[in-house]
């Protein structure tokens, strides 16, 4: 199994995510959103705190997980399927970056629970 995380799926499987003997995938994104997150005044204290608690597990298994870098060419696979550019189109691009260039699509997961992504992923892969 070949798991790729949006951020609201890192932050809801918090506590789960590092139970696997397999890694998982993220986009650096996601670590821009959890930034602001941490420190963010529209956010509820939990919120905050669980993105403050993420990121230092993130710093103290970073052999269980890899980041997979937002780049220029992955911007442009959103402008070719039409979508808003925004960070959850960015998280989609590099999602679809990194399946393009497995050998078993057949494994990969795009795990989110944000609604709109979710959306916008179905809608174009």
């Amino acid at each position: 199994m070949i798991i790729f995380y949006d951020t609201c799926s890192l932050l809801s499987e918090l506590y789960n995510i590092f139970n696997t003997e397999e890694k998982f995938y993220i986009s650096d994104i996601s670590l821009v959103e959890l930034e602001g997150i941490k420190t963010s005044s529209y956010k509820d204290e939990e919120t905050k705190y669980n993105a403050r608690l993420l990121l230092h597990l993130l710093e103290e298994n970073e052999d269980k997980y890899e980041i997979i870098l937002h780049t220029l060419s992955n911007e442009e696979k959103i402008k070719e399927l039409n979508l808003p550019i925004n960070n959850d189109s960015r998280i989609i691009s590099d999602a679809l970056f990194f399946y393009e260039k497995l050998d078993n699509q057949k494994d990969f997961i795009f795990k989110t629970k944000d609604l709109s992504c979710k959306a916008l992923a179905k809608a174009h892969g």
